[in-house]
């Protein structure tokens, strides 16, 4: 296959995994559950939904990179957001998520934090 066959395959791929995430609502930022119940269906829900994306991902390697990679790291970040002991979830992580996908929810919790900081800087301000 050609180099601009494999990155029109690529491209075709990432556009394919965008729309599964957005089918599965995992593009949105709406905020994880709140009660107990909730909490434990929706990190059922993306832990299975990483799982899948990550097996996915394996199978499909394109260009240096998975495509399903990041809808994976995107369950396992928002599963962390509710697990009631998100440093033990993500110790696990560490012994079954390959680096790639481990390094993306780790970028997307450092973001979850600078965020977290801006809303706190806005309050106060108002606050002041």
């Amino acid at each position: 296959m050609a180099l601009a066959e494999q990155a029109k395959a690529a491209q075709a791929e990432d556009a394919a995994v965008r729309a599964a995430m957005a089918a599965l609502g995992l593009d949105d930022d709406a905020p994880p559950p709140t009660t107990e119940e909730e909490k434990q269906r929706y990190l059922t829900r993306q832990l299975q939904l990483g799982e899948q994306f990550l097996n996915q991902g394996k199978r499909r390697f394109i260009i240096g990179r998975p495509a399903h990679f990041k809808a994976a790291a995107t369950c396992l970040f928002k599963a962390l957001q509710v697990y009631p002991d998100p440093v033990k979830l993500l110790m696990a992580f560490q012994e079954t998520v390959p680096p790639p996908v481990l390094d993306m929810v780790v970028q997307m919790m450092a973001a979850d934090v600078e965020n977290a900081k801006k809303d706190q800087e806005k309050i106060q301000e108002i606050l002041d």
